[in-house]
């Protein structure tokens, strides 16, 4: 039991690992949202095209099928509505 319990352990700790490193990098499954030079936009969303606010980044990666938003830091004035699936990633610079 405590061998099943430490594989568990050690593939959790795989998959985080590897999700952080990705939503990190430049990747075209991830929605980008920057509150200064971003716009929202049916094509917003692209590391050089962000969207401008965090609930709009949400809508795009649920129309989309990605489930990362990049959420460059910043002061965002909004109410946010997380959306299951979705993983929010923060203080991007």
């Amino acid at each position: 039991m405590k061998k099943i319990l430490q594989f568990i352990s050690a593939a959790i700790l795989l998959l985080t690992s590897s999700l952080c490193v990705k939503a990190q990098q430049s990747c075209s499954t991830i929605i980008h949202v920057d509150g200064v030079t971003g716009v929202n936009n049916i094509s917003c969303g692209g590391e050089n095209t962000p969207c401008a606010t965090i609930g709009f980044g949400i809508i795009r990666a649920m129309v989309s099928g990605d489930t990362l938003v990049r959420i460059r830091q910043g002061n965002y004035n909004e109410v946010v509505e997380l959306s299951n699936g979705i993983s929010l990633w923060g203080g991007f610079d």
